[in-house]
């Protein structure tokens, strides 16, 4: 499924914050082999920085716009001269979890414009559509200026989301049955909130990204995958659950029946980080015991995986 992500105002850091944002949450908490890319010039305010820039840059092990011979660019120059396959892209992409082509970026061109690079439209073309014999979900943002690219890309492309500014009612289109409004950064104590924005569009295909200081501030620290990887599950109790159950609630605008049955990604598929104390459990192989039995259960936990011992009353 391709889902194009387009921002009303132009503005690339929201655009891409978005798209990160759910192609994060498309993958880990829907356990859906997913990819994420850009259509526009260089910009620091990447996806894949917004994702994992921090560490990237910690690491030191490279700049990650170096070498030109992966990323759109390195796709876009096989896609000139072969049938793109599983190989082209696991060479081209950035895999940013263990499991394999679970959650893939393509870094942007290093041009300063994606015409620069790409004079030949097919070949942008090619580079989308192939990617769903790959991943599950495809997540193209594309700027609104980019209106021959896509006037393209939109033929073939499953939904759209349209990113708005609360209270800004733009005219969109919205006859073509799979453009859905998305309010960014929304405040649910606004004059202007869910129920008054409906009215204003004449449509019920509206959702929102709520007003969130930890989605904002790993945005700004380029540790997005962090935050996606700790608020992966939709429960109420959480302090970010208002986001995760919006976010929860987009998917299943354009995600099939099928796909929501689905269990999340487990542990053990996720690119876990020790150092946040995530926790493993070792049970010995399940037998039947009597009832009020005790049975050993060992959790390890951290980076060096202590062992803490319990006793538990089954």
């Amino acid at each position: 499924m391709i889902i194009l992500v387009r921002d009303i105002d132009n503005n690339h850091v929201d655009g891409a914050a978005a798209t990160a944002l759910l192609a994060g949450i498309t993958s880990i908490g829907k356990s859906k082999k997913t990819l994420a890319l850009q259509l526009n010039g260089f910009t620091q305010d990447s996806i894949l920085n917004i994702l994992y820039g921090k560490t990237i840059t910690a690491n030191s092990i490279r700049d990650v716009y170096s070498f030109t011979d992966d990323g759109l660019d390195g796709l876009l120059l096989r896609a000139e001269t072969n049938d793109l396959s599983k190989e082209h892209y696991d060479e081209c992409a950035t895999a940013l979890l263990e499991k394999e082509n679970m959650l893939d970026v393509l870094k942007p061109t290093g041009k300063s414009t994606l015409k620069e690079f790409a004079t030949d439209i097919n070949s942008i073309n090619d580079a989308i559509k192939r990617a769903e014999d790959v991943y599950d979900y495809i997540y193209v943002y594309i700027p609104m200026n980019e209106s021959e690219l896509y006037s393209q890309i939109t033929e073939y492309s499953d939904a759209e989301l349209i990113l708005v500014s609360q209270g800004r009612y733009p005219d969109i289109d919205l006859v073509n049955g799979k453009t859905n409004i998305v309010i960014k950064d929304f405040e649910e104590t606004s004059r202007y909130d869910l129920t008054y924005s409906k009215k204003r569009y004449k449509s019920r295909r509206l959702y929102t990204i709520p007003h969130n200081v930890g989605f904002n501030d790993a945005v700004l620290d380029n540790s997005l995958l962090d935050f996606i990887l700790v608020n992966r599950n939709n429960i109420k109790a959480d302090d970010n659950y208002a986001l995760t159950s919006s976010l929860w609630s987009l998917l299943g605008s354009y995600m099939t029946s099928r796909d929501n049955d689905d269990d999340e990604l487990s542990e053990s598929d996720i690119m876990n980080k020790p150092e946040r104390g995530y926790l493993t459990m070792t049970v010995e192989e399940s037998v039947e015991l009597p009832e009020d039995s005790v049975q050993e259960v060992t959790v390890k936990k951290g980076f060096f995986k202590k062992e803490n011992k319990f006793i538990v009353n089954l």
